[in-house]
Order: structure tokens, then C-alpha cells, then sequence
């Protein structure tokens, strides 16, 4: 019971951040993860790795490189998603919730880049083994 009410609060605080100040950073954020990823993945398909999630998943040999590789790409815009939300939170709900914090960054950033970037490879393998 009380599990399920903090995830009612979790969940209100998340909303309580999306109709808040600060919405441009719903819409600015996860573009720029989008990009990056979209550039990560068409350097992994020159390089002939396999798609991102892919490899993270499933390809022992390639999980750490993968890793490795996706968190230093994303790990700029991934704290400055956490400092901006933890701001707008102090702003307009007096306090900051770690837990949320991460969750909107992970959201907002992380899954829009991990996505693009097995998306972009995919798709430019592809089209690669298309006739001319």
C-alpha cells in the first residue's frame, strides 16, 4: 500500500514538472539527445558496429565499448537535463527530488538518444544494402 502511494506522488511530481515553468527544455532536450544520437549511429554504422541497443542488449563482446562509448556521448547533455530540472524544481516546487530528477534526465535524454542512435545505424545499414 504505502509503495503504491509513492509512486502516486512520484507520478504527480512528474506531472506537477511537465506543466510547470520550463517547458521549452521538453521539447530542446530531447532534440538535441535526438541529434547526437542520430550522429553516434551514423558513426557506427561507417564503422559497421551493430545498432546501439542491440549491442548493448545482446553482444557480449560490444556491451562495454557500447556503454562506454553512449555514456560519454551523452553524458553533457544528460547533466545539464539533471541541473535544469533539479533548478526548476526548487523553483517551483520549494524542493528537489532526486529520484524524479533522474527519472525526467533518463526521459528526457537518455532513452531519446539510445533510440535515435540504434534507429539512425539501422536505418543507414540498410540503406546501404539497396541497389543504386
Amino acid at each position: 500500500m504505502e509503495l503504491n502511494t509513492s509512486f502516486a506522488a512520484f507520478l504527480a511530481g512528474l506531472e506537477a514538472r511537465i506543466g510547470g515553468s520550463g517547458t521549452l527544455r521538453l521539447v530542446l532536450q530531447p532534440l538535441f539527445a535526438i541529434l547526437l544520437g542520430m550522429r553516434d549511429g551514423r558513426h557506427d554504422a561507417q564503422a559497421g558496429r551493430p545498432p546501439y541497443l542491440w549491442a548493448v542488449l545482446f553482444y557480449r563482446g560490444h556491451r562495454r565499448a557500447a556503454v562506454k562509448q553512449g555514456a560519454v556521448a551523452i553524458a553533457k547533455p544528460f547533466v545539464t537535463a539533471l541541473a535544469t530540472d533539479a533548478v526548476l524544481s526548487y523553483i517551483t516546487l520549494g524542493t528537489v527530488y532526486p529520484g524524479e530528477t533522474l527519472a525526467v534526465g533518463c526521459l528526457l535524454v537518455a532513452l531519446p538518444y539510445a533510440v535515435a542512435r540504434a534507429a539512425t545505424n539501422r536505418l543507414l545499414r540498410r540503406r546501404a544494402r539497396l541497389p543504386a
